[in-house]
């Protein structure tokens, strides 16, 4: 509709030039003969011309048309910025509600430390579990299902039975589990997670503080402080700016490596490379291909349509954690963590493989945050040729609306940022 919309209007467009034209030469050839009437000195053969040259012409009276696109696209930004605000209150004011109706049905639970799982840590009075032996929390999802599933409405009765199950020798995957060393970095690790589920601009200073003060100082620490900022920054790309901010302070932490006695690993490098491998490796692939050959054998329309559900949130997800990526890597390329060589073979890439539409809103989400300081004038022919490619893609309208409607936006973008630097 909006295509047919387009169509209509530039042709009423060109029509409109062409009668202002025709005005343009009329008026234009009056004006001449005007002028050269101004210099005669025969007073009857002004009389004669004067009532004809005088009299009104054929132009009509049209408003006056401005299309000022960036402004509009300005207005819409603050609406959906004002829409993405007032979402944001609802969704916290229905958890608060949710919280207070799930409340009404706690129940006083102890947990036995010897069958619970050997990576859950559980508080001092066994309540509840506290976090994870570690930064990977890959149970998550199956918790939230798990949760879910339970009703709200229904009265939940725990079964006692007389003789519990215990194992005859305690449980033990790890000989260190018991050791202070691994006890700390646990604690660190429940500490970082803490301070990284606080994290707001506005809450970056005291917590930074908090940061500083904790022992990170073994390889293992380090690399798991660094995959506990990363996921979070993946996850809400929304406060990108304040993780990136973070790995900035935490740039110059080095710590002894186990793989070369006598070296060092900075923090900076291992988040470089954890980034490079979350860019460059395709995890949704495998998953992708399995669900899709599910999806081809089904034979039953249930078990297709729950198929092919599956395999629409496995993309979502990929998509999601993708943009979580690119954007955190361009703030901290605002943070001078990462070099100009390294952005534009991103955008290369993302470019070369535009097939995929991931890989083109992958594009846009680098570019918008990054354009004003990597289309330097030093790099303009560079940041030309993307220009052409981009509009390339367009033209050839091989990709959905959507996607072609963002590669637009991040070219207005561009001219707009251009146009203020003149």
């Amino acid at each position: 509709m909006m295509e047919e919309q387009q169509k209509a209007a530039e042709k009423q467009e060109e029509e409109l030039i062409e009668e202002l034209e025709q005005e343009i030469t009329e008026l234009k050839m009056r004006n001449t003969e005007l002028e050269q009437l101004s210099h005669t000195e025969d007073n009857l053969h002004l009389l004669q011309v004067y009532s004809s040259l005088c009299s009104p012409t054929n132009t009509r009276n049209r408003p006056e048309i401005s299309m000022k696109t960036h402004e509009s696209l300005e207005t819409l930004r603050r609406a959906l910025t004002q829409l993405k605000d007032t979402i944001d209150e609802k969704l916290t004011l229905t958890v608060s509600a949710e919280l207070k109706v799930m409340q009404q049905y706690a129940v006083d639970v102890t947990l036995d430390p010897d069958v619970a799982h050997r990576k859950l840590i559980l508080s001092d009075d066994g309540k509840q579990p506290s976090g994870l032996s570690g930064p990977h929390r890959s149970g998550q999802g199956q918790l939230q299902k798990i949760m879910s599933s339970v009703s709200l409405t229904e009265d939940v009765q725990l079964n006692k039975v007389e003789k519990v199950w215990k194992p005859s020798v305690k449980r033990s995957g790890r000989a260190d589990e018991d050791e202070p060393e691994f006890l700390k970095t646990q604690e660190l690790f429940k500490h970082m997670e803490s301070v990284l589920n606080q994290l707001t601009p506005q809450m970056f200073q005291p917590l930074m503080k908090q940061v500083t003060k904790l022992t990170i100082d073994t390889e293992e620490r380090l690399k798991g402080v660094v995959e506990l900022i990363l996921e979070k920054a993946i996850s809400e790309p929304n406060f990108s700016e304040a993780y990136a901010n973070m790995c900035r302070c935490l740039m110059g932490l080095k710590v002894p490596t186990t793989e070369k006695p006598g070296m060092t690993i900075n923090f900076r490098k291992l988040l470089l490379n954890r980034c490079q491998i979350e860019f460059e490796k395709n995890k949704d692939d495998d998953e992708t291909f399995e669900k899709q050959k599910k999806l081809d054998a089904a034979t039953g329309e249930e078990e297709k349509q729950r198929l092919k559900e599956d395999l629409e949130d496995v993309k979502e997800k990929a998509r999601r954690r993708s943009l979580g990526n690119i954007k955190f890597t361009g703030e901290l390329f605002k943070l001078k963590m990462l070099t100009e060589f390294i952005m534009h073979d991103c955008i290369v890439k993302l470019l070369k493989n535009h097939d995929n539409e991931k890989n083109l809103e992958c594009l846009c989400c680098l570019l918008s945050t990054i354009w004003k300081h990597l289309d330097l004038e030093k790099t303009k022919p560079r940041m030309d040729q993307y220009v052409n490619q981009m509009e390339k893609i367009i033209k050839e309208r091989k990709t959905s609306s959507r996607i072609r409607f963002m590669l637009q936006d991040v070219l207005d973008l561009r001219r707009l940022n251009r146009e203020n630097r003149l």
